[in-house]
């Protein structure tokens, strides 16, 4: 519990430490490594910043789309 919230402090709740290992049977949980965390929190990360990226790619488009407009 204590390494969940860890991680829900430092990387919000997209890492879901308890919906991770709840994917997993006992021995997928025993056998895990270091490893296998930090590449789930890898993923995670970046599919966020992904998401946040072409977020802000579409508004600023949209801003400089209305600018043109506007200055037209």
């Amino acid at each position: 519990v204590a390494l969940a919230e860890l991680l829900y402090e430092r990387y919000g709740s997209e890492v879901d430490l308890m919906g991770f290992l709840a994917e997993k049977d006992m021995d997928a949980i025993l056998a895990m490594s270091v490893g296998d965390l930090v590449t789930h929190i890898g993923q995670v990360t970046r599919a966020s910043l992904a998401r946040t990226s072409q977020a802000a790619a579409g508004a600023t488009a949209k801003a400089t789309a209305s600018a043109t407009r506007t200055a037209g």
